[in-house]
C-alpha cells in the first residue's frame, strides 16, 4: 500500500468519524485521492464507499438507490483486492442496511466482526440492524452499543442509540444517567488531550 494513500484513507476516516455535512464530503475527497493515487489499496473504496452511504442516510444528500448504485462496484472491487478486510465487509453492511437489506447486511457485518473484534463500526452498524426491523432485538443491539464504547468512548452515535433505546423502554433514569456519564467522558479525555499537548509544546 502506498504511504501517502494511507495516510490519505486516515485523514477520511478520521473526518467520517465527524459525521457533519462537509466533514463528509471532505472525507469523500479524501478517499477518491487515495484511490487515485493508490488503485490496488482496498480500504479507500471501503472508506469512499461509506462517504456515499453517510451522505444519503445522514443527510439525504443522494437516495439510497443512488447510493448503492454508486457503492457497489467500489465493494465488489474492495473484495476483490483484499476479501479478509473487516472494514469492507464493514462497508458491504452499511450498504446493505441503507438499501433496506438487513438478511445482508447482518451476515456481511458479523463477519466483519469476526475478522476485526476491534473494528468499532462494525458493531455499530451491526446493533442498528438488530434494533431496526425485522430482528427488533434491542437488547442484543444495547450490548452491541455499548462493545462500541467499549473501543471508541467518543462514539456519540452510540451514546446517543443506547439513550433512545432506553428512552423508548422507558428506562429514563438509565437514559439521563448515560448522558451524564457521557459528558463526563469527553470533558476527561479532552483534558487528557489537552495535557499531551501541553506536554509536546
Amino acid at each position: 500500500t502506498d504511504v501517502e494513500a494511507h495516510n490519505l484513507y486516515l485523514r477520511g476516516r478520521q473526518f467520517l468519524h465527524l459525521r457533519t455535512l462537509e466533514s463528509i464530503r471532505q472525507a469523500r475527497k479524501l478517499f477518491q485521492q487515495a484511490v487515485r493515487m493508490d488503485p490496488g489499496y482496498a480500504l479507500a473504496y471501503s472508506g469512499l464507499s461509506d462517504s456515499i452511504q453517510l451522505l444519503a442516510t445522514n443527510h439525504s444528500m443522494i437516495t439510497a438507490a443512488q447510493a448503492e448504485a454508486e457503492s457497489r462496484p467500489l465493494l465488489d472491487r474492495a473484495i476483490a483486492l483484499d476479501p479478509e478486510a473487516a472494514e469492507v465487509w464493514a462497508s458491504v453492511g452499511l450498504m446493505e442496511m441503507i438499501a433496506n437489506n438487513p438478511e445482508a447486511a447482518e451476515p456481511a457485518l458479523e463477519k466483519a466482526v469476526r475478522l476485526n473484534p476491534s473494528y468499532a463500526a462494525g458493531y455499530l452498524w451491526l446493533a442498528s440492524v438488530r434494533s431496526g426491523p425485522p430482528i427488533n432485538d434491542d437488547e442484543g443491539a444495547l450490548e452491541l452499543y455499548r462493545k462500541v464504547l467499549e473501543i471508541d468512548p467518543l462514539s456519540r452515535v452510540a451514546q446517543n442509540n443506547i439513550a433512545a433505546i432506553l428512552m423508548d423502554q422507558g428506562r429514563t433514569e438509565e437514559a439521563a444517567k448515560l448522558r451524564r456519564d457521557a459528558i463526563d467522558t469527553f470533558e476527561r479525555l479532552g483534558a487528557e488531550l489537552d495535557l499531551k499537548r501541553t506536554q509536546k509544546s
